[in-house]
């Protein structure tokens, strides 16, 4: 037989019925009227409401398609069919349900889908954390109850070790770990174990404190040296007024005292040396001090201690001054006061006690 030829009208009816299963033929035109009365109806996709919600497609896959199931005719179709209240309804789903913990898991997944605008957004993460479980970076949570078997299998798989003493100190540049640095390292190790803190977290933290504690020390030690200047300093112009040519002197009597053992045992002297107050001064730099220290050492060691170096020279000068005055004018010798007062005759005789009492006779 020839093949049929078809017009260009006839072809896509042929088409259709041959598409969508319409009977051809006679069959096809008596169809066709019920076809045309259906017009304007709903037609066969899955509702939105009823049996077949969206939620019902979502979860259970029930409804609304299957194998070979036509596309949506209308773009962005599945985008409408999730309403504003999409988190709520999700987690409705878990209603009842609770986690290891006893906390309801439909409070904890509403608070996670709310991290996300959209579902598709909320889909693209849980992909994303799947990807992250798969490479090994994801690290399970220590259970609340876990038993000592657990923790000891945990705290092995995130790098901590098995007790406090187990982690590792870092070696810090420019500072070695000392004694006084032990009490608040092992404290902190112990409270760093308790919080299953890792090795390399400690490590950051370690650093952190060693470099604070030394920062702090520097500042201190820069502190402490400018307050050692200025009150030397402040000590300094106080005695050289109160001791005029003499300073030289008191000064070189207080190193004798404060280094001899008959008067400071047991290296006492050195030890006050190196005293401070309470408000962080020297004992030394005191203002009492310096007249306390040559009181003793005068007491100790007689007037005749302070006649040294240049003293010396002047008192011997100032006694052959004396000594002619006296050979030749004597009303003067008796009569004339010096700047302390006292009569030419009596510094003379002052001067001749100091040389000839060189230790343990002031006042005798």
């Amino acid at each position: 037989m020839p093949l049929e030829t078809t017009t260009g009208e006839d072809k896509p009816q042929a088409q259709e019925g041959a598409g969508t299963g319409k009977p051809s033929g006679s069959a096809g035109a008596a169809n066709e009227g019920k076809d045309d009365a259906g017009a304007g109806a709903p037609t066969a996709k899955t509702s939105t409401t009823g049996a077949g919600t969206y939620l019902d497609q979502a979860f259970d896959q029930q409804t609304g398609g299957g194998e070979g199931a036509a596309p949506s005719a209308e773009p962005g179709a599945a985008h409408a069919a999730w309403p504003d209240q999409w988190r709520e309804e999700v987690a409705a789903k878990y209603a009842g349900k609770t986690d290891r913990n006893g906390k309801p898991v439909g409070d904890r997944m509403l608070a996670q889908l709310k991290r996300y605008a959209s579902p598709v957004d909320a889909l693209l993460g849980g992909l994303a954390a799947q990807d992250k479980i798969r490479s090994g970076d994801y690290k399970s949570q220590l259970p609340e109850d876990a038993s000592d078997e657990q923790k000891a299998e945990w705290r092995k798989a995130n790098s901590i070790p098995d007790t406090p003493e187990g982690y590792d100190k870092p070696q810090l540049e420019g500072r070695q770990w000392s004694d006084e640095d032990q009490p608040v390292l092992s404290s902190f190790l112990a409270a760093a174990h308790e919080a299953n803190l890792p090795q390399d977290t400690v490590n950051t933290l370690t650093e952190w404190y060693g470099r604070t504690v030394t920062a702090a020390k520097e500042a201190e030690e820069q502190a402490r040296v400018q307050l050692d200047n200025t009150d030397k300093k402040t000590i300094t112009d106080q005695y050289r007024q109160e001791w005029g040519p003499e300073y030289q002197a008191h000064l070189s009597l207080m190193g004798r005292a404060i280094h001899d053992p008959a008067l400071f045992p047991g290296g006492l002297g050195t030890e006050l040396a190196q005293a401070r107050l309470a408000d962080g001064h020297r004992l030394v730099n005191h203002p009492a001090f310096p007249r306390f220290l040559t009181n003793l050492a005068l007491g100790h060691y007689g007037d005749g201690a302070l006649i040294s170096g240049d003293s010396k020279g002047a008192v011997h000068s100032r006694e052959e001054e004396l000594i002619k005055i006296r050979n030749t004018d004597i009303d003067r010798y008796y009569r004339e006061r010096n700047a302390s007062g006292q009569t030419l005759a009596d510094e003379l005789m002052e001067i001749r006690q100091k040389k000839t009492n060189p230790r343990g006779t002031r006042g005798a």
